[in-house]
């Protein structure tokens, strides 16, 4: 039981962070320039929206993969450090600039969607 706690935590701590963040913005930016509002539409308050954004989007994304295909969700957890690690230097950097370019069109457009 413990355990499943401590699990369920350390899944979703981006989300938490993410939603405590949002929660203190008003009073941190107030800190910064004390003429903002509490949900100003500015850009300072837009970098924390998009934060919390992503970290919604990532705990949705997660959520999906774990419970709707539950094998890839274990393959993810448990085999793909050591597939990773087998495959060949092209392909690793092919696939780590994928990953990298889709988490920034990810960025990107959460950041369009907000403004």
């Amino acid at each position: 039981m413990k355990e499943t706690i401590k699990k369920s935590i350390k899944e979703y701590s981006a989300l938490i962070v993410a939603l405590i963040l949002f929660f203190a913005a008003p009073y941190v930016l107030r800190l910064i320039d004390p003429t903002t509002a509490a949900f100003d539409p500015g850009i300072l308050h837009t970098i924390f929206i998009v934060v919390v954004a992503y970290a919604i989007y990532q705990a949705i994304t997660w959520s999906i993969t774990k419970n709707l295909w539950s094998e890839i969700g274990l393959f993810i957890k448990q085999d793909f450090n050591t597939a990773f690690r087998a495959l060949d230097n092209k392909t690793k950097v092919l696939i780590s600039l994928g990953l990298y370019f889709i988490i920034l069109l990810m960025l990107v457009l959460l950041t369009i969607a907000v403004l």
